[in-house]
């Protein structure tokens, strides 16, 4: 979505008008809403922004893959941090085991510099499926600023044999090993 695109390079401006025309053509879409609420916070515009979050809520914005999704937005913006875990445990808390799910909080807690609590849930991601590029790539990264070197190389490396883009992927959301 071009929205996110602006609001990542800091064209609140720009981004705000296309999550608003995004609603004028589609005003069922929870995520939207939720995002231009986060530029709106960013602003300095709290109303403004409790209003779109208030409308994302009654339009299914509480159901586990909007929330997951409402993670996944704001762990890859950087903000707000605080929201995107609420939101990555409401979705956990109904299915536990979505690996997907979890991988996203792995990465949210990698952002906030959590890296005890990125391992436990990469770990488990990898476990479950030891050929997931994006849990190995970002384990492999929480693990070289943990300190093991070794062990970061040799997940980084897996990865990049898993999806030989991972990294090209990371890197437009500014995560570089």
């Amino acid at each position: 979505m071009p929205g996110q695109l602006y609001d990542l390079s800091g064209k609140s401006d720009l981004a705000l008008t296309d999550f608003s025309d995004s609603i004028k053509w589609n005003t069922h879409e929870a995520g939207v809403y939720y995002a231009r609420g986060d530029v709106y916070e960013d602003l300095g515009q709290p109303d403004k922004a409790a209003l779109d979050y208030a409308e994302g809520g009654k339009i299914g914005g509480n159901a586990p893959a909007k929330r997951a999704s409402l993670c996944w937005q704001r762990a890859v913006r950087g903000r707000p941090l605080d929201r995107a875990l609420e939101d990555c445990n409401a979705a956990l808390k109904s299915e536990p085991d979505n690996m997907q799910w979890r991988d996203l909080r792995g990465f949210l807690y990698f952002k906030m510099g959590r890296y005890p609590d990125a391992l436990a849930d990469l770990d488990m991601v990898v476990k479950a499926n030891a050929r997931d590029a994006a849990g190995l790539f970002i384990r492999g990264i929480v693990k070289r600023r943990a300190g093991d070197v070794t062990g970061g190389n040799a997940d980084i490396d897996a990865a990049k044999i898993a999806d030989f883009h991972v990294a090209d992927a990371y890197a437009v959301y500014g995560v570089a090993p």
